[in-house]
Order: C-alpha cells, then sequence, then structure tokens
C-alpha cells in the first residue's frame, strides 16, 4: 500500500514538474536517476545491504512512473495530431508487450549468470542508453 501511493503521488508531482520544465530534460533526469538506482539496488542485493535496497526500491518505483509518465507525454506530442491516440497506444501496447516478456527474461538471466541481480544491471544499461538516446527525440 505504501509503495502504491508513493507511486501515484509520484505521478502526481512529475506530472505537474513536467508542466514548468522542459520534458526532454526530465526524462534523461528519470532515466539518469533511475540507472543509479538500478545500480545501487542490484549492487547492495549482492552485498546483502537490507536497508539500502528497499530504499532504491521506492526510488525506482518513483523514478520509474516518472518515465513512464513524461514518455507517454513526450510520445504524444511527437505523433502528428491525427494519429495522437494510436501514437499513444502504440507506446502503451509496447510496454504492455514488454511487461509480459520481463519475468521471462529476468529468469532466463538468473538461470545463465545464477543470479538476480544481472537483470538489475542490464535495466540500468537500457536506461543508460534511454539518456543517450532522448536527445535524439525530434525537436517540438
Amino acid at each position: 500500500l505504501i509503495k502504491n501511493t508513493v507511486g501515484f503521488l509520484s505521478a502526481v508531482v512529475w506530472g505537474l514538474v513536467s508542466m514548468k520544465s522542459p520534458r526532454k530534460f526530465l526524462i534523461v533526469v528519470a532515466f539518469a536517476l533511475l540507472s543509479v538506482f538500478l545500480i545501487v539496488l542490484a549492487f547492495s542485493a549482492s552485498t546483502g545491504l537490507n536497508g539500502v535496497d528497499s530504499i532504491s526500491s521506492y526510488c525506482i518505483s518513483c523514478c520509474g512512473m516518472g518515465c513512464f509518465v513524461l514518455l507517454c507525454q513526450q510520445a504524444v506530442e511527437i505523433y502528428p495530431t491525427a494519429i495522437t491516440t494510436t501514437g499513444g497506444a502504440f507506446i502503451t501496447g509496447g510496454g504492455r508487450v514488454a511487461a509480459v516478456a520481463a519475468p521471462l527474461l529476468v529468469e532466463n538471466m538468473k538461470h545463465l549468470t545464477g543470479y538476480y541481480n544481472a537483470s538489475y544491471y542490464v535495466a540500468a544499461g537500457l536506461c543508460a542508453l534511454g539518456v543517450v538516446l532522448t536527445p535524439l527525440l525530434p525537436r517540438l
């Protein structure tokens, strides 16, 4: 219940902040923070730091919600007006496919490496890739 409340409040905060700040910059910040907190979570899981992993988990929830809110706003603005709804649905549908595939990928990575934290490192790398690719989005 607490984590869901934190996620909801972070979505509201990210949405309000995005009304006054450049969205591309906020997406880069959210991806960068998410990448850092994923690395911290993976490191704390491998070293047994119990307090750090729960704090990092809440931070990941906040930054992940920020990425979701900001990317959905940005995706709808990138597409032309006539297909804005289709573009937003395409982005959301891609996220749902990824949510279905994620457990299989995490379990296969655990099977290959012997550790669950390898998936956190891969996710952190993908977030870092998002930091690099976000400035290449079309200018609005």
